[in-house]
């Protein structure tokens, strides 16, 4: 979606490829809500021709290779989408920053790994368009998820904290997201 927190490196990443010292390079195919995708094209006129764009709806799909890509909407302000890749019988599913009432099931069900969201914990207030872990957590059972990992942390929380609210309520293996983690999707 358009907020800073999930755009601002990719047009970090534009600039260096279309300034940088072999630029400009071939357009970055671009998969996102229209909203994000007004974001990046306002940028700069330079930053129209570095990207190849294409809305994302409930609707859509694509293939990559073998895989198929869906999305999903999530319950976030502005429009946000969730992603879920399939690959044989393996499915991993990312729900971007959401609060609850989302399509989970459409999203993580039967996932081999899904990335969730988990802002808070289990005494913050309520904010709407964010989940507390121990609610990422549930959520994660209710998929049948076989591994649960949390992210969008902020890093002045005591993570720690977080993980012991989600592995108490799922049977999912269950680990923070960090920076340079690399994920093996079952099979």
């Amino acid at each position: 979606h358009r907020h800073p927190d999930h755009t601002s490196d990719v047009l970090q990443a534009f600039h260096a490829r279309h300034y940088g010292p072999d630029g400009p390079l071939e357009p970055i195919p671009f998969w996102a809500p229209a909203e994000a995708i007004e974001l990046v094209s306002n940028y700069s006129n330079e930053s129209r021709s570095g990207f190849d764009f294409h809305t994302i709806t409930e609707e859509s799909a694509l293939e990559i290779g073998a895989a198929r890509v869906s999305f999903v909407r999530m319950a976030h302000p502005p429009e946000t989408r969730g992603v879920r890749i399939e690959h044989e019988s393996r499915i991993f599913a990312y729900s971007s920053d959401t609060g609850e009432g989302a399509d989970f099931k459409s999203l993580a069900g039967g996932s081999s790994v899904f990335v969730c969201e988990a802002t808070l914990q289990d005494a913050d207030e309520i904010w709407a368009g964010h989940m507390r872990a121990s609610q990422a957590a549930h959520v994660a059972t209710l998929a049948g998820t076989q591994q649960l990992v949390l992210t969008h942390l902020p890093p002045e929380r005591d993570h720690e904290l977080s993980l012991s609210e989600a592995r108490a309520v799922t049977d999912a293996r269950v680990q923070l997201a960090y920076d340079g983690l690399r994920l093996e999707v079952g099979s």
